[in-house]
């Protein structure tokens, strides 16, 4: 396969980066981000009327994993919901609604994603974390696809024709 234009402009960002990347306590604010990828804790902290209000980076973790699933998935997270974005959130919110894993998915993919949009932050990976798990999850999937002949994204389980893209981001 060829790589397409888009995928020749990707650079891949070592792990020593991602896993010494932090974020001020000071730059963290609950008036951004989108509905679709906010973490439960900052919609709390913006329907409780908090200005300011204290959590980590570990809600960067929760909006990472979602996204992730949307470029695995190779659709938007939640559009089969019919819920307003505001209603999507209040759900991540108050009854820890998530996008729907595909069963097919590898576990160590499946295990990833659930941890990193876990309801409370405390139970989030960090960055640096997952950037050791992404690493050694594409080193054995590599691997394997090189064993068994197959594809990288039929190795994870998100291989699906069906499902429109063709690219996957590793």
């Amino acid at each position: 396969a060829h790589p397409t234009p888009a995928s020749r402009r990707l650079s891949v960002v070592p792990t020593a980066v991602w896993s010494k990347f932090e974020v001020s306590q000071k730059d963290i604010s609950t008036k951004t981000g989108t509905s679709r990828y906010m973490a439960p804790e900052c919609f709390s902290a913006v329907a409780n009327g908090e200005d300011g209000a204290t959590y980590t980076n570990k809600v960067d973790v929760f909006s990472f994993a979602i996204l992730a699933w949307e470029v695995l998935a190779r659709r938007r997270a939640y559009n089969d919901t019919y819920l307003t974005m505001d209603q999507v959130a209040m759900a991540v919110h108050a009854s820890g609604l998530r996008p729907k894993i595909p069963a097919k998915w590898c576990d160590e993919l499946k295990s990833i994603l659930q941890r990193s949009w876990a309801q409370l932050p405390e139970e989030r990976p960090t960055f640096a974390e997952l950037a050791i798990e992404l690493d050694d999850l594409h080193t054995k999937a590599t691997r394997s696809s090189a064993d068994n002949g197959t594809s990288l994204a039929l190795e994870l389980g998100v291989d699906d024709a069906s499902a429109g893209g063709c690219c996957l981001l590793m």
